[in-house]
């Protein structure tokens, strides 16, 4: 079910103040409108380097992620319960008596496409559409900005509705909340969201791009101090749960996969073909997932022994691999994110990774845009080197 557009009107709207949900929680005449409740953490264990225990040795300082030695801490979810507060456009910020939520502007587009937000320099926010929300009595967000990305989507924004699940069965609700999706498209979005509401029993409603919504009372869950890359049980429980729901029964896949990227204009391998070559000569059969539908990259990955791929969406896969899989990630140095390290110590998946080497031609652009070449012995040579 779509709520209609309200309004299209790109005109300044009110200003409101930024702010974070516990500070707003302070002040005396919201606090009994705003209440939280966390869950427990834990430490995944990633000490374990390598198909051999091996040394990594990082190839050069990172800004962009550290390299856990040990285990890494996930980062507690926690659910917001809100009363009376408006959720403005798709991508879900939250307001509440003139205060706007700083949680919530997570990932949010900072060049909002639809020119009908902007932040003015200083710690306050214009909004506009002046026209009157629709209400919803009992809501649950399913927002964290951007939803078109496929880590993100599955990372961040649907362990949101298993979190709120594990809530509502806590403290033995009655009622049930409606999910409030944001704008979505994508066959993997609409099949998974679905799915996934179904299976909780929850009813939900896909927001359009301009929504605003009045709620009488709102679920917000929000991983606390994390964006994605320290990814948490609930996560782990959203993958068993899609695939449970949506693997292909009787599907015969590759046991071996190269992913390639040859399908995207950014971060690509320039020998690529060369080692497509050197990898099916040990079995290995290279695969583009934007050829396959949602259900089919679930099923190839669910029964997958070994993923070859660059770092890149693709490999949230592995979040449908079976226990004792093995990840070799191929990795560019001058973008350091071991988000898929941690995501595979989550899921059991054991993991190593071989850093390429920046081309001259695209050296000095952004990370996303850089090209680089692999090793391809240092890659069969730890491909050799893992035990059946």
């Amino acid at each position: 079910m779509i709520i209609p557009t309200l309004s299209q009107e790109h005109q300044f709207g009110t200003q409101y103040n930024w702010s974070y949900f516990d500070e707003i929680g302070k002040i005396e005449k919201l606090e009994k409108r705003i209440s939280k409740f966390e869950f427990t953490t834990f430490n995944v264990d990633v000490s374990s380097h390598g198909f051999e225990n091996r040394e990594i040795v990082l190839p050069k300082p990172n800004n962009s992620d550290t390299w856990d030695i040990g285990q890494y801490p996930t980062f507690r979810p926690c659910i917001y319960r809100l009363s009376d507060c408006i959720i403005h456009t798709g991508y879900g910020l939250v307001t509440i008596d003139g205060y706007l939520a700083k949680e919530t502007t997570s990932h949010f587009p900072l060049h909002y496409f639809e020119n009908s937000i902007f932040k003015n320099g200083t710690s306050s926010w214009n909004i506009v559409n002046e026209a009157q929300p629709q209400n919803v009595d009992f809501a649950l967000s399913c927002h964290h900005g951007i939803p078109d990305n496929y880590y993100h989507w599955l990372v961040l924004f649907l362990p949101k509705l298993y979190t709120a699940f594990l809530y509502t069965r806590y403290v033995k609700m009655e009622k049930t909340p409606a999910i409030l999706f944001p704008p979505i498209s994508q066959e993997y979005q609409i099949l998974s969201a679905k799915s996934l509401a179904k299976y909780l029993k929850f009813p939900h409603f896909i927001l359009e791009k301009f929504s605003k919504i009045h709620v009488n009372e709102l679920f917000y869950p929000e991983p606390i101090g994390g964006i994605g890359l320290n990814p948490n049980y609930t996560v782990l429980e959203t993958f068993r749960i899609l695939r449970d729901l949506l693997v292909i029964r009787g599907y015969s896949g590759p046991k071996k996969i190269f992913i390639s990227r040859s399908d995207t204009g950014r971060r690509k391998l320039s020998n690529e073909n060369e080692l497509a070559d050197a990898l099916f000569k040990r079995g290995f059969s290279t695969i583009i997932l934007s050829n396959l539908s949602f259900r089919e990259q679930i099923s190839l990955f669910a029964q997958a022994d070994v993923i070859v791929g660059q770092h890149g969406a693709g490999l949230t896969n592995i979040g449908f691999c079976q226990r004792d899989a093995k990840l070799l990630e191929l990795h560019n140095p001058s973008y350091q994110n071991y988000c898929y390290r941690r995501l595979s110590a989550l899921c059991g998946v054991e993991y190593d990774l071989v850093f390429g080497n920046e081309d001259e031609t695209t050296q000095g652009l952004h990370p996303d845009q850089l090209t680089m070449s692999v090793p391809i012995e240092e890659v069969l040579g730890l491909l050799d080197r893992i035990k059946w």
